[in-house]
């Protein structure tokens, strides 16, 4: 299973963990969720799992080779899940927002979406959009 501590060593809650690992299986392998524009049934965490093992390369590959390859779509999903995680959780979250503040992860407000920059932290990329919310600083 994957840790319950996301960016920064922030720690997720028993029902925040859940809706992460939750995410991770509804994701599809672009990041997109079910009711995004452009989002692809077939290529979620299972769909991609079961494509892997079919190919060639799986089948061909030893056993260290094939447990390398599922682990890599697994850190795929889980990464985006992370991302949407704390999208999700800094808007709808007064305690997480404040675990946020803590890491020095911070909501800024542009106009009608805040953007939350990571201080030094790259691993989300540096910022993530949540479209038409306002969090306080």
């Amino acid at each position: 299973m994957p840790s319950r501590f996301i960016v920064s060593g922030i720690s997720l809650t028993a029902s925040e963990y859940n809706q992460y690992v939750k995410l991770a299986n509804v994701l599809d392998v672009n990041g997109l969720m079910p009711t995004e524009k452009g989002y692809d049934e077939n290529s979620t965490l299972l769909g991609e799992l079961n494509s892997l093992i079919k190919t060639d390369y799986y089948l061909e590959a030893s056993p260290e080779m094939q447990g390398k390859a599922i682990k890599a779509q697994f850190n795929n999903f889980y990464n985006n899940a992370e991302k949407k995680i704390i999208q999700q959780l800094a808007v709808t979250n007064e305690v997480f927002r404040e675990k946020l503040k803590k890491a020095d992860i911070h909501p800024v407000i542009w106009g009608k979406s805040t953007v939350i920059r990571t201080f030094p932290h790259e691993c989300l990329g540096n910022i993530l959009n949540v479209s038409g919310v306002t969090v306080d600083q």
